[in-house]
Order: structure tokens, then C-alpha cells, then sequence
């Protein structure tokens, strides 16, 4: 899991605890709109289970606004309305946090908003909880 976080949002780093604290802290501030003391994590403090979790679960757990459909040069239906990492990689489970009694998205809010489009049920997840 954490080498995804790394793939994905190193931006340089290959210490995965480091790049693994700063999208927590991006995404809980994203998701709850302001900043608070967070716990440092690490692979000792947390578990991690792969799930299969609804794709229209994980959208709720979306933490950037919906991408405008008619934003795009593309003809509806077209999958090419996607970034094509977020079409390359929708098998890649997403992560996600249970943090203050919330589940917050990590990495893959692309990705659910594609699975969404073309229709896919179910998605896998890497759900993280911090002990």
C-alpha cells in the first residue's frame, strides 16, 4: 500500500512513512476543512485490509469536486473524458483511512470518478486503520 502512495505522490521521496503522513494530513484537511493535531503514522500503527467496496460508496468519500462532464473535447460516453492514468490504472485499489470515525480517501478519487462513469459495481480497497 504504501508503495503505491510513493508511486503515485512521492514527488521525489522514497521514504514511504514521509509521503504517507503528507497525503494524511492534505486529505483530512481537504476532507474536514481545517487543520488539526494528527497522529504520526507508520506501517507499526497501522492494519490494512484489501476490501471490495461499491464504487458509489467510495464516491461519497471524495474529497475533490466532481469533474464537469461537459468540460471535455471529447463526445460523451468517450472513456478518453479521463485522464488516461485514471483509465490505465482503475484496478489499482484505492486507499483509504478511517481517521475520527470518518473513512477519508487517500489515493484513487480519479480513479472512483471513472469507475463511476463506465458503470463498474465494485472496486478494491486498501482500508487502513489506525491502532
Amino acid at each position: 500500500m504504501c508503495g503505491l502512495l510513493v508511486a503515485s505522490h512521492g514527488k521525489g521521496s522514497t521514504n514511504s512513512d514521509r509521503v504517507l503522513n503528507r497525503v494524511f494530513k492534505k486529505c483530512v484537511r481537504l476532507t474536514l476543512g481545517r487543520r488539526i493535531d494528527l497522529p504520526v503514522l507508520s506501517r507499526d500503527n497501522l492494519s490494512v485490509t484489501l476490501e471490495p467496496i461499491k464504487v458509489k460508496r467510495l464516491a461519497k468519500l471524495n474529497n475533490r469536486p466532481l469533474r464537469d462532464p461537459n468540460d471535455s473535447p471529447y463526445p460523451p460516453g468517450s472513456p478518453k473524458r479521463f485522464k488516461s492514468r485514471a483509465r490505465k490504472n482503475k484496478d489499482v485499489p484505492v486507499i483509504i483511512i478511517n481517521f475520527a470515525g470518518r473513512n477519508i480517501m487517500l489515493d484513487g478519487n480519479r480513479r472512483v470518478q471513472y469507475m463511476g462513469a463506465i458503470g463498474q459495481e465494485f472496486a478494491q480497497a486498501y482500508v487502513c486503520n489506525i491502532r
